[in-house]
């Protein structure tokens, strides 16, 4: 799916490489159609089409380049699309059961726990996000363990008015999806876990913020708040 960052004018890059994180988002949508029993056959292969995709390019150190430019480069930005391929990985395996699909997610993780751990809310969100993902696929508490840390990071990083910041303001979207991971995490832990309290009340001001940046339309701003 889609052209790159050709798709956009106002990038500056040369490139029409499909980008891996719009595919594997794409992927994961598919996936939880399968999942709740509203695929038809033709969804059904054109994930695999997409996955077997996503596995040519991943990179003997188990990331995915950015593709910034037609060949793809590896930065600290690879943390996103390698984050988004790794979720869509783990959960192809536990839908469809692919041996393929879970060595891919077992090296994308090894990958993020590898690389400099960046002092970034969007990056370290991201990250809890592909934990969790891998946790509900292998069961394993210390993926449990590792995203509770994650998740205190975004906690001590969330501002007074629900949001976060890092570099750079996030979009209404990136605040979504951090506020997702958490959400995630909250699903997965225990009811009387120490952390439990602390998790909801940075979820409730998380959701209250997206709320007060709800346009009267319905629809949220791509710009950043």
């Amino acid at each position: 799916w889609g052209l790159g960052y050709s798709d956009w004018p106002t990038r500056p890059y040369d490139a029409d490489h499909p980008l891996i994180r719009v595919v594997a988002r794409h992927c994961l949508g598919l996936l939880a159609l399968i999942e709740g029993g509203l695929a038809d056959s033709t969804m059904v292969e054109r994930l695999r089409l997409s996955l077997n995709w996503l596995l040519e390019r991943q990179t003997e150190e188990g990331s995915w380049p950015l593709y910034i430019t037609n060949r793809g480069v590896l930065s600290r930005q690879s943390a996103t699309p390698t984050a988004l391929a790794g979720q869509a990985m783990s959960r192809a395996y536990r839908v469809l059961g692919n041996p393929r699909y879970l060595l891919a997610a077992d090296a994308a993780l090894e990958w993020q726990k590898q690389r400099p751990v960046v002092d970034s809310p969007w990056y370290r969100g991201l990250y809890l996000s592909q934990l969790i993902e891998h946790y509900r696929t292998v069961h394993d508490t210390m993926l449990l363990n590792q995203a509770l840390n994650e998740a205190l990071y975004l906690i001590g990083r969330q501002l007074p008015n629900g949001s976060w910041s890092g570099q750079h303001p996030l979009t209404t979207g990136e605040h979504a999806v951090l506020t997702t991971a958490l959400l995630d995490l909250e699903d997965n832990l225990i009811t009387d876990h120490p952390a439990a309290r602390r998790l909801s009340l940075a979820i409730n001001a998380a959701l209250n913020f997206l709320l007060e940046n709800q346009l009267e339309s319905g629809g949220f701003t791509s710009a950043a708040v």
